[in-house]
């Protein structure tokens, strides 16, 4: 089976020494730190939003593209069912309105369990993780990055 292709726009190599951790973020639903991109050529990835949002151009040359090695341990993040019983900065029901209120995923406690997140942009997983506004993958341990090339 071929690997998935994944691009990383905003720095043209995967420099493991200087990847941060994720930290919680009160109040939102991205944290801080992790390692951010998109499949190759998805037809809903950054550079697709990017481009239609107006948001910032996608340079090739400040870019890399790497794989993930096949035994890191995924998150799915497609469907609604998938947010039950993920651990929450203030422990209540992942991404819902919970008494008038936001609640936000604890990424911290998810990094513990999982080394990346993948998220499929949807009606329903928009209204849950508000703000991740794209297919994505975010690496939450740098070791699971592999097979990097530049892609200019």
């Amino acid at each position: 089976m071929e690997k998935v292709v994944y691009v990383h726009y905003g720095s043209s190599k995967f420099e493991k020494e200087i990847f941060t951790s994720v930290i919680n973020r009160e109040g939102w639903n991205k944290p801080y730190g992790g390692l951010w991109a998109s499949k190759v050529n998805d037809d809903y990835g950054w550079k697709v939003w990017c481009e239609g949002s107006g948001f910032e151009e996608c340079d090739e040359n400040n870019s890399f593209k790497f794989t993930i090695r096949d035994e890191a341990r995924k998150l799915r993040l497609a469907d609604p069912l998938d947010f039950r019983n993920l651990p929450t900065q203030d422990n209540k029901i992942t991404g819902l309105f919970h008494l008038g209120e936001w609640v936000f995923p604890d990424f911290e406690k998810i990094a513990e369990k999982y080394d990346y997140i993948e998220y499929e942009e949807n009606f329903y997983t928009h209204e849950v993780l508000y703000g991740w506004d794209c297919n994505c993958v975010l690496i939450l341990n740098p070791d699971v990055v592999e097979e990097y090339v530049t892609c200019a």
